[in-house]
């Protein structure tokens, strides 16, 4: 989401609790972190393929068709195309289009940012995620 400010488009600050509520998810942080710095849209299904390498029990795509990675991602696809997804557009902070099955970061709010930057150094410290930001 963004809002014109003296004819300058910048992102809407999201509240404290706002904030939380979207990174408390790691699937969501995931997404994020697999998004920043993306100028075009991502498939749903890259997306999810991604999502799942970040996760402690995540697959290794190496050596395995394409099928058994479209079923082994198959809940990951739907718990981002249900709930984690809405969730992050509600926030305004990616576009996604479902009939597409495109994601697309939007601008992120500094504030968010911010948050977003010490989740991202705290799980590759932790060696949790590979995660930049």
């Amino acid at each position: 989401m963004s809002v014109k400010i003296n004819g300058d488009e910048t992102a809407a600050a999201l509240a404290l609790d706002e904030v939380f509520d979207v990174l408390v998810s790691s699937r969501r942080r995931a997404v994020l972190y697999e998004l920043y710095g993306r100028s075009d849209p991502i498939a749903l299904s890259d997306l999810a393929i991604a999502v799942s390498r970040s996760e402690p029990n995540g697959i290794d795509t190496e050596g395995i068709t394409a099928d058994e990675t479209v079923t082994t991602d198959r809940g990951v696809v739907l718990a981002l195309d249900h709930v984690h997804l809405p969730k992050l557009q509600q926030a305004g902070l990616v576009e996604y289009d479902r009939t597409e099955r495109t994601v697309q970061l939007n601008r992120i709010p500094g504030q968010f940012e911010r948050y977003l930057r010490f989740a991202a150094e705290d799980e590759q410290r932790t060696g949790t995620i590979d995660a930049t930001v």
